[in-house]
């Protein structure tokens, strides 16, 4: 199975990712993908698959993300956690927002 595949075969749950980013750093990212929020209409004007890129939504961050194809590091990790309650995982990945 591809990177790509494992990708789509989340089917929009959250998974963990870790790939090296553009500057040679290592990157571990919780997100999703198909997710609609903060979208402006406008999209891209180019395709990140041609490049080899997947665009994902990083929970910690609360934004999108470019996910290189070609460095992904180890495995898609999508398991048994998806299925807390929400705040129990914002909490765990310490995404929780104070407010």
């Amino acid at each position: 199975m591809t990177h790509l595949e494992a990708i789509k075969a989340t089917k929009g749950r959250i998974f963990g990712v870790t790939f090296r980013k553009q500057n040679g750093t290592l990157r571990h990212m919780v997100c999703r993908t198909g997710v609609r929020k903060n979208l402006s209409g406008t999209g891209r004007s180019w395709d990140p698959m041609e490049r080899g890129y997947v665009t994902v939504y990083d929970l910690r961050v609360e934004g999108y993300r470019l996910v290189n194809l070609n460095t992904i590091r180890g495995s898609i990790r999508c398991g048994s956690i998806t299925r807390m309650p929400m705040n129990v995982l914002r909490n765990y990945f310490g995404l929780l927002n104070l407010r």
